[in-house]
Formats: structure tokens, C-alpha cells, sequence
């Protein structure tokens, strides 16, 4: 029969063990866990291949530029190129479609701008519009994408050059955002705080840069997207000429308001963010690309 004391002593004695096993189940446990981690860091899994969901897209038509004969030298702060990610995601622009209300909604956007004649049918997917405020001016817009290019001929406009009423930076920045926002198109993308204004003067019949605003006649107001953000990188979106937005206004500096606009143009489309999250294509290594300049493939 087994004592009191007996009992007492394997108990003390299991105890001991049961404390020892779970001290070193802890241990072993957090070293598993601490040393996967390590190795994921130090050798992380390559993540999945790129979707590329629209299968190859074609090549970007450059335009030629003669005989190749440049020399390009790195002048990076570092001397180094910085870290891109190995791959981007394509946005997917939905095709537009012919409707039955496109001839409505073009009309709809001349009375907005303040044409309220018939239009001039140039094609099936183009109408204009004219009228004459101190000389002519004319909307000519695609029904079907709903781009659309806005011209007064100022240069008949004998007396608009004397007014030089023109707005400061932050005032043609609203400006420009008020008069875009007559428009029936969503274009809740734009980044209207960040567009880039230009002062422009006449030079008999065309706009060139001025130097200052009190030397300019006119102020031209780009817009562009805003840009895109991921985990690592923000990217502008930028038209063929970057300086240039997607969307912009000139304005003069007359008081009257029909006169105020003298060129628009508007080249918008929608994007579908949505659908185009997860679809990624792999990205050429600035390395690569550098090489590919300075060898001639430009």
C-alpha cells in the first residue's frame, strides 16, 4: 500500500517534470516560430506571377526621332536608381458605346456651356456648335466619348486684350474647378488643388508664355488625375505631354462673363479602379531600362 509520503514525493516529483516539459514546450515553440519568421525574412517566398488579364498589350508607338546620336549621363542624387516594385496594375478603360440618349447629353452639355442652337452634324459621332459673343465661338464635342474642344476667336475681339482683370493662382484654381463643374460628366478623379497654371500673352495670333501675370493676357489652368497610390509608391498619371493635362481652360482677363472662356479642351475618360485592382503586369527593372536608353533603344 502506498504511504502518504510516497504520494507526497511522486507528486512533487511529476510536478517538477510536468513544469520542466512546459517550460521547454515554450521555449521550443517560440524558437520555431521566431526562427520560420527570420528565414521568411531573410528568404521571402516569391509572390504570385503578374495576371496580365488583357493578355499582351501592344507596343507604345514612339515617334521617330532620326538618327539616334545621344549620350545620357546618371545624375541621380545618389548615384543610383530607386526602388520600384516589379510590377503595376493596367486600369481598364470601358469602351463607350453608341446610346440613344448620347445626342441628348451632347446637348445638354452645349446649353451648359451656353450654346442653345442646333448643332452642325459634322458626322454621326461629331456636332458643333457656334455663336457669336464679341466674335465667334464654337463647341464641337463627340456624342459617344464626350470629348469635346471649346475656341473663341479672341483675336477678333479688338477690345479683350485691354482687360487684363486676370485671377491669381488660388482663384483660377477654383475657377477653372467651378467651370468644369457645369459639365454632366463624373470626373470625381481629377485633382483640381494641384493644377498647373501657365501665364500666357498674345503674340498676334497665338498664345505664348509670360513671363509674369502682370505682362499676361491670359491664364491657362491644367488638370490632371490624381495620382496613383500603392503600398509602396505614388505614381502621376500624366498625359502624352506631361506638362499638359487631361482636361484644361484658358480664361482671359474680361469681367463679362460669355468672354471670360476663350479655349477648353476636354479629353477625359472614365476608369474603372474597381475591376482593375488586381489585374498586374511586370515591369521592365529601371537597371534594364537605363541600359536600354543609353544603348539606342530609346
Amino acid at each position: 500500500m502506498t504511504t502518504l509520503t510516497e504520494t507526497a514525493y511522486y507528486t512533487r516529483k511529476g510536478l517538477k517534470y510536468s513544469l520542466i516539459g512546459l517550460v521547454a514546450y515554450i521555449v521550443l515553440r517560440y524558437t520555431l516560430t521566431w526562427g520560420w519568421a527570420l528565414y521568411q525574412y531573410l528568404y521571402p517566398p516569391p509572390p504570385p506571377p503578374p495576371t496580365m488579364e488583357y493578355g499582351l498589350l501592344p507596343r507604345i508607338q514612339f515617334p521617330s526621332i532620326g538618327n539616334y546620336d545621344y549620350q545620357f549621363q546618371l545624375e541621380t542624387p545618389n548615384g543610383s536608381f530607386p526602388k520600384f516594385s516589379d510590377r503595376a496594375v493596367v486600369y481598364f478603360m470601358p469602351y463607350q458605346r453608341a446610346s440613344f440618349s448620347a445626342g441628348d447629353q451632347a446637348r445638354q452639355l452645349a446649353e451648359n456651356l451656353g450654346f442653345r442652337t442646333e448643332p452642325q452634324i459634322l458626322s454621326p459621332e461629331i456636332y458643333q456648335w457656334s455663336r457669336n459673343v464679341s466674335a465667334p465661338m464654337t463647341l464641337q464635342t463627340n456624342i459617344i466619348t464626350g470629348a469635346f474642344i471649346l475656341n473663341y476667336q479672341w483675336q477678333a475681339d479688338t477690345g479683350l486684350l485691354q482687360e487684363k482683370q486676370l485671377p491669381g493662382r488660388e482663384q483660377s484654381l477654383m475657377q477653372g474647378q467651378q467651370f468644369f463643374s457645369k459639365l454632366t460628366q463624373n470626373i470625381t478623379d481629377i485633382d483640381f488643388p494641384s493644377g498647373i497654371i501657365t501665364y500666357l500673352k498674345s503674340n498676334g495670333t497665338a498664345f505664348v508664355p509670360a513671363i509674369s501675370l502682370s505682362e499676361a493676357d491670359f491664364v491657362r489652368i491644367d488638370f490632371f488625375r490624381s495620382p496613383i497610390i500603392d503600398e509602396k509608391s505614388e505614381y502621376k498619371v500624366l498625359t502624352p505631354k506631361p506638362d499638359e493635362g487631361i482636361i484644361h481652360v484658358i480664361f482671359s482677363g474680361s469681367k463679362q462673363q460669355d468672354r471670360q472662356v476663350v479655349a477648353v479642351e476636354f479629353n477625359y475618360f472614365p476608369i474603372d479602379y474597381i475591376v482593375s485592382a488586381t489585374n498586374t503586369y511586370p515591369l521592365k527593372p529601371i537597371e534594364v531600362a537605363w541600359n536600354d536608353l543609353s544603348s539606342g533603344k530609346g
